[in-house]
């Protein structure tokens, strides 16, 4: 009698430590794991249909698969769908518009299904998400309204132009040598005027008055000016050791990897590394 009872105490332990490793094995291993897809986009685009617009999946277990539609609101087509034999960790999807859709409202919703291939609960972890799809394909308004005759080497000119979109982003004037200015708002809602600068070391200068929208379009402008020829004089300064003790040291005391410089390793500092960073 004891013995069974004995043999039953074993048989139970037995039990209990394999259904406890069975459940710990299955609470930690990555064949059930229990976290969702991520689906990564923002919940409202705004998509000129001329770009593919990207969506990035992820999931730790992988992805087994995934669907992706589009509704205009009276019909509903498949962006992109795929089983893969070979799930991957991330996935990162490029869509491209449908040929056969139109949008009288301009508006669309985007809906993304995700699948993993956990065996978590044996249908795995699965994830969607609407995205509502502004549809915008029309570039910003954007024109030249007037600009400064001509701008010499060195000197500045002003412009002065309009523009307008119901999805405008940004808006700026770029230069030949990588120089962007700002415009500021001028007189009316929607124009706008901006000063530019032709720096000295420049040997050339071209500038485009450049907006986007949210939805990638872009506009651009030209802006015509003729150089002025213009000459500098050009003189030689003597650098006193009075001059570089005082005035030079005190600015660049300031900065603790002026220590251990010379007087004219500091004026070069000071002169150069400074303004520019300044």
């Amino acid at each position: 009698m004891r013995r069974k009872k004995r043999n039953f105490l074993y048989l139970w332990i037995v039990l209990v430590v394999l259904v406890g490793g069975t459940i710990y094995y299955v609470y930690n291993s990555s064949y059930f794991e229990r976290e969702s897809p991520k689906i990564i986009v923002a919940n409202k685009v705004y998509w000129n249909l001329k770009e593919p617009l990207e969506v990035v999946l992820r999931d730790n277990s992988g992805i087994k698969s995934y669907s992706v539609t589009m509704d205009n609101g009276s019909k509903k087509v498949t962006l992109d769908k795929q089983e893969l034999t070979n799930p991957k960790k991330e996935m990162v999807l490029r869509l491209k518009a449908p040929v056969d859709m139109d949008f009288p409202k301009k508006r669309a919703t985007i809906e993304i299904v995700v699948q993993d291939k956990s065996l978590w609960k044996f249908t795995g972890n699965s994830a969607s998400k609407s995205v509502d799809v502004v549809i915008d394909r029309k570039r910003p308004n954007l024109y030249l309204v007037t600009n400064s005759y001509a701008i010499a080497r060195g000197g500045s000119a002003l412009v002065v132009f309009h523009c307008s979109d119901e999805n405008l982003k940004s808006f700026y004037i770029q230069t030949n040598f990588g120089k962007k200015f700002l415009a500021e708002p001028f007189y009316k809602k929607n124009f706008y005027i901006a000063l530019i600068a032709w720096p000295v070391m420049q040997e050339r200068f071209r500038a485009d008055i450049v907006a986007f929208d949210k939805a990638g379009n872009r506009a651009k402008v030209h802006i015509p000016l003729y150089w002025k020829k213009r000459k500098y004089k050009r003189s030689i300064i003597k650098l006193t050791k009075r001059f570089l003790e005082g005035k030079v040291a005190i600015l660049a005391e300031d900065y603790p990897e002026t220590a251990g410089m010379s007087l004219l390793e500091k004026f070069k500092f000071v002169n150069e590394t400074l303004r520019k960073r300044n």
